[in-house]
């Protein structure tokens, strides 16, 4: 009940000619949106979560299709081992 949560935000490449750090700002700010619904609207204590923009750095499917592209568009919760008392 007291491990530390990781809002990890991941997206596919930028189209060419974008800016590279589109792709992180645009996870970052999905993962962003996900920890203002958990920390406003849930019992989960605000201290317990953290956001992480992994951007396109962990794609999981192939982004050479549409698909592989959508599906590597995505939040992932991690419960992590820590606690928030530091145990």
């Amino acid at each position: 009940p007291r491990q530390m949560v990781g809002i990890e935000g991941h997206t596919d490449p930028p189209v060419s000619g974008a800016l590279p750090t589109t792709a992180h700002q645009l996870a970052a700010a999905q993962a962003y949106a996900v920890y203002e619904q958990l920390a406003t609207r849930s019992r989960m204590p605000a201290n317990q979560l953290f956001v992480v923009s992994q951007g396109a750095n962990r794609p999981r499917f192939s982004n050479e299709s549409p698909a592989g592209r959508a599906k590597n568009r995505r939040i992932e919760l991690v419960i992590y081992p820590e606690t928030t008392d530091g145990r």
